[in-house]
């Protein structure tokens, strides 16, 4: 068994005044037996002390070192640090020279009265918790099921040669009152991926990957002087009228994840000039997260964000009103850091391909409608041009003419589970030669022949893009993934702004489900955070079968007065679409759920036949005809009522 994490967590707390020579240089020479009044060679001593106890990762090759600093942000320390920090505080502090006895060719050794002379350094006076330090250093020790704290002390000791008069003097050797004996202990031990959310991250460590959106805090910014948003972690409908804020509220959300702005940027009201305008948000997962604040700066008419952000977002994908999409891609940021930080190149493979950062600005991709079918260049420095995106019509013939590709299997499965339901799947056609166009055409197979996908209706026009997309933002994840030895993103965040924008009802009906088909046919393993703008109450009917509301949530923005307000909902089942539309959503006029409808089908059986063996009949009878004339919901009085008389 291990010592557990809240134990490990509740050292290190004790441990934060301790000059560092107790922990590191002191202990070393103790387990070496450092002799008093003679000399030892003490050369690479501390390099191995800290090796073994102090390096918490194979990934850094430094050290943490808890312990007595003035800046919390120099607990980690370089590979250099036993040759050259620890020399400098055993070489300049003056307590530490009296106490150890030095000769420049042979080595160290206590003087005689080391003990008292190494006193000072203990802050006010309090001895240094030897059960505290026995939790770090031994952090990792595999212990016996019938250990006790007595045994934890006693290996410390015994380990560390602690003498009687060092126990008197520098030591406290009793069993801290406040420990909890039976959450001492674990089955496992702790791995580097739990230890970083105590300590942090070491320096210039990769960002971490895969968040979601948790929260997001606006404050003097928009159409409300407060808002907050906490979205699910899976499917998340904002409604609300025209003009409330749903593509605000989706552009800030892409901001918050992103770091960029999809369009241009969102300045705070007017009437905060005076006040702290704010954007606030959380990304993380079940596993970690982080809180960001950015506070707008008048002066440089800019926001501010006063800590670099450690967690990037999944697979992000932004698609806008008006048909243009946005693209961060995690991978590109890594690649992209790891191209700056290194200086100018990085080699990705054994074929020592050299890269240009140019080529990945800050793994952010803005792609208009145009480009999106077309592609989008950027000059580059010598007036040589780059590729971002080859753009729809040349990968669509690039990955069709590829036997093996799996991108265009990808891209017919994704349109197959886009189509709407009931007519005959949107499947790719023979590619033709328009007369002022130069390069080869894909086609879409309809009914009455192949119509080319430049001329096609813009239902299918915003499929088409919204399928491209999603493949082609996926395989290019996937390639530089590969490229930088990583494993693919295992989340994808997915904002739309007016899901039904050009679809016909039919197709309305049916959308939000084709959609998380289409990433169960990207991976299986892959998550996906929906955040989904719309009016339309088709859309709100078409996530009914699935909608789980452990994972999903229902948005409301609502004009109250002259102040917006957004709000989480209850997903209610109207089931048929004038339900929806006469739903609070909607507002056109109260009604009842499709849950409420059943209800009471349930309970005018139960006044029909009443069964003696529920409760009294009277009593049952005379609630049921009081609930039955309610104009407004019924359900969840329903639900109170069946569990009041153990009606089933």
């Amino acid at each position: 068994m291990y010592f557990c994490k809240s134990e490990i967590t509740n050292a290190l707390e004790h441990l934060k005044d301790i000059h560092p020579f107790f922990l590191i240089t002191f202990l070393a020479y103790k387990e070496i037996d450092l002799p008093i009044e003679n000399l030892k060679d003490t050369h690479g001593i501390e390099r191995t002390f800290l090796e073994k106890y102090y390096r918490p990762t194979e990934e850094y090759d430094g050290y943490f070192r808890p312990g007595r600093t003035s800046d919390k942000s120099k607990m980690w320390v370089s590979a250099k640090y036993p040759d050259a920090g620890l020399q400098s505080v055993r070489t300049r502090n003056r307590i530490i020279i009296d106490a150890l006895k030095h000769d420049t060719g042979g080595g160290y050794g206590w003087n005689k009265d080391y003990v008292i002379k190494l006193k000072p350094l203990l802050k006010d006076d309090i001895r240094l918790p030897v059960y505290y330090m026995a939790v770090w250093i031994y952090r990792k020790k595999d212990w016996p099921d019938s250990t006790t704290t007595q045994d934890v002390i006693k290996e410390f000791k015994t380990q560390f040669n602690i003498t009687k008069e060092e126990e008197e003097i520098l030591f406290e050797m009793s069993i801290p009152d406040e420990l909890d004996k039976n959450n001492l202990f674990c089955s496992e031990p702790l791995d580097w991926t739990e230890l970083k959310k105590i300590i942090g991250n070491y320096p210039r460590a990769p960002l971490e990957e895969g968040g979601f959106l948790k929260s997001l805090s606006l404050t003097g910014v928009g159409p409300t002087h407060h808002l907050e948003f906490e979205p699910g972690e899976r499917l998340n409908i904002i409604a609300g009228d025209n003009g409330l804020g749903k593509t605000f509220l989706l552009d800030c959300a892409w901001w918050a994840l992103s770091g960029n702005w999809a369009n241009k940027p969102i300045h705070p009201q007017l009437g905060a000039r005076w006040s702290n305008a704010s954007i606030q948000f959380d990304i993380g997962s079940s596993d970690i997260s982080e809180k960001i604040k950015s506070e707008y700066d008048w002066e440089r008419a800019r926001w501010i964000t006063d800590v670099k952000r450690r967690i990037l977002p999944g697979l992000l994908i932004y698609a806008r009103i008006d048909n243009s999409f946005a693209i961060c891609d995690p991978a590109k940021i890594t690649l992209y850091e790891s191209i700056w930080q290194s200086g100018a190149q990085l080699s990705l493979d054994k074929y020592a391909i050299s890269v240009d950062p140019m080529d990945f600005p800050q793994g952010h991709l803005k792609l208009s409608e145009k480009e999106v079918w077309n592609g989008k260049q950027y000059q580059k420095p010598y007036g040589i041009e780059g590729v971002l995106c080859n753009g729809l019509i040349r990968d669509w013939m690039t990955w069709s003419a590829n036997k093996e590709s799996e991108a265009f299997d990808l891209l017919k499965s994704a349109l197959k589970s886009l189509s709407p339901t009931g007519s005959k799947p949107m499947t790719p056609g023979k590619p033709i030669r328009l007369p002022t166009d130069a390069r080869e055409i894909p086609t879409i197979k309809h009914p009455y022949g192949d119509v080319p996908i430049v001329d096609v209706s813009a239902g299918v026009r915003r499929i088409l893009s919204l399928a491209y997309l999603i493949t082609w933002a996926w395989i290019e994840h996937k390639t530089t993934s590969h490229q930088i030895k990583k494993k693919p993103q295992k989340k994808m965040i997915l904002l739309i702004d007016e899901m039904e924008s050009h679809l016909h009802p039919q197709w309305q009906r049916t959308i939000i489900p084709a959609l998380i088909d289409v990433v169960k046919i990207l991976s299986p393993d892959l998550e996906v955070q929906f955040m989904i703008a719309t009016h339309s109450p088709l859309v709100m009917a078409s996530s009914e079968p699935f909608f789980d509301r452990d994972v999903d949530k229902l948005f409301h923005l609502d004009l109250l007065g002259d102040e917006v307000e957004l709000k989480e909902i209850s997903f209610i089942r109207y089931g048929k679409i004038d339900n929806w539309l006469q739903s609070e959503i909607f507002g056109l006029r109260h009604a009842r759920s499709q849950e409420a409808d059943e209800a009471i089908e349930k309970a005018k059986k139960i006044q029909l036949n009443p069964n003696p063996e529920t409760k009294d009949v009277k009593i049952i009878n005379d609630e049921l005809q009081k609930y039955l004339s309610g104009t407004d919901e019924f359900w969840p009085r329903w639900k109170y009522f069946a569990e009041k008389y153990g009606v089933k």
